[in-house]
């Protein structure tokens, strides 16, 4: 069966509309009277008509098309709230509840995701192991400073000292505080016992050496 370009428009509509309706390929070819090989060739053409029409629109139209379907969808809710009201479905009605919020919060989201809508950068920053992005300004403004001023406090106490030798600040802050000191450790000083029997030992070597020679 051989459509014309007119009558392969007309199928490729009908096409389009019926499976969005939720209609079966089987159902769909019974309604218009093709065979399989032209239902094909319809359905080919429907989705690379379709696939050209969404490539050659902007973003803003395509998020404004989306809005469109999606506010129609509301509106639908709306109807079914009143309905479930009327009839005192008080647990169906808080689930169109939500899904009508579902359906706001989606049109939001698509909106940040096309770049149409502006989407506040979510604040995770984590800095020397603390996680600012739970401070308040105010509060990290007074951890800035405290740091600034245990600095200036180093510095002018200790100046250009070994670095070792300085004691160690918090390592993090939180609800408590943890600090750790590392204190450089000596070698324990010999014995005198040692060094006598040291200094013994290295007296015999040398006499033993001067009577080989």
């Amino acid at each position: 069966m051989k459509l014309t370009k007119t009558e392969l428009l007309e199928v490729a509509a009908t096409i389009y509309n019926e499976m969005i309706e939720g209609s079966s390929e089987a159902e769909i070819m019974d309604l218009l009277g093709l065979d399989a090989e032209t239902f094909r060739e319809a359905r080919k053409f429907m989705l690379e008509s379709r696939a050209s029409q969404i490539r050659g629109k902007s973003r803003e139209h395509v998020y404004i098309e989306y809005v469109i379907e999606q506010t129609g969808n509301i509106r639908k809710v709306d109807k079914m709230l009143k309905g479930l009201d009327v009839q005192k479905q008080y647990n169906a009605m808080v689930g169109a509840l939500r899904l009508r919020s579902d359906i706001l919060d989606k049109i939001i989201t698509k909106g940040q995701d096309f770049g149409i809508l502006h989407r506040d950068p979510q604040r995770k920053e984590i800095v020397a192991g603390v996680l600012v992005a739970e401070m308040s300004d105010k509060d990290l403004r007074r951890a800035i400073m405290g740091q600034v001023k245990a600095l200036n406090e180093l510095v002018s106490t200790h100046g250009e000292a070994d670095i070792l030798s300085l004691p160690s600040g918090p390592i993090h802050y939180g609800e408590k505080a943890v600090t750790e000191t590392f204190e450089r450790r000596k070698a324990p000083e010999a014995s005198k016992t040692i060094r006598a029997k040291t200094a013994r030992r290295h007296a015999g070597r040398r006499r033993v050496k001067e009577t080989s020679e």
